[in-house]
């Protein structure tokens, strides 16, 4: 029986993957597309993510990527007006908390949670717990993420199904023994925790 649900960020809480989202906030500053430095920044991001470079760090490789030169402070500013909620899936988060425990369980950095535990408290307040690569530098797929989460929480891995919209992400979790949904839409989401008989 399904008890737990561990609920990705961006691409699935937020409307797009957060990294294009910092990306598109990143070509208004500089005037043109950085799409051929989408790689060089995405890995940025994910260093960032796993603490590996600070937001300084960051700054500089998006700062020589775009051609910019923004501060410290700017790029935090960037990172907080990159976070585009799915209104749609905020609403049915109360619907899945009913009967479940919600885990928010994110590859995610030190700037961007700062910036979500003071401005979207009510956010994070749905959720039970919340699970940061930045503060375990652990990320997602390593299965070392998801075995510290369902250790601290006591859980076995049948009792949990992840919901993200990366399929290498899903695949992790269910050679754990987890379930997993590869999310498209709230829409699709129903669909499918319907036919798991988990709503």
């Amino acid at each position: 029986m399904i008890t737990t649900l561990f609920i990705d960020f961006g691409g699935v809480l937020t409307k797009g993957r957060y990294t294009a989202a910092i990306i598109k906030n990143l070509e208004k500053k500089a005037g043109f597309p950085l799409e051929k430095k989408y790689l060089e920044i995405d890995q940025g991001v994910v260093l960032l993510d796993l603490d590996k470079i600070n937001l300084q760090g960051f700054t500089e490789k998006a700062n020589e990527a775009a051609k910019l030169k923004l501060s410290q402070k700017e790029m935090a500013e960037v990172l907080g007006e990159s976070i585009n909620w799915d209104k749609t899936m905020l609403d049915f988060l109360p619907e899945l908390k009913k009967n479940h425990r919600l885990v928010l369980f994110s590859n995610n950095n030190h700037p961007t949670v700062k910036i979500l535990r003071a401005r979207h408290k009510r956010v994070l307040d749905l959720f039970d717990r919340h699970y940061f690569s930045c503060e375990l530098r652990l990320a997602k797929p390593d299965p070392e993420f998801f075995n510290h989460a369902l250790k601290e929480l006591k859980l076995k891995p049948e009792e949990c199904l992840l919901v993200d919209d990366k399929e290498k992400n899903i695949k992790a979790a269910q050679e754990i023994g987890m379930k997993g949904i590869a999310f498209q839409n709230a829409e699709q989401l129903k669909q499918e925790l319907k036919l798991l008989k988990i709503i």
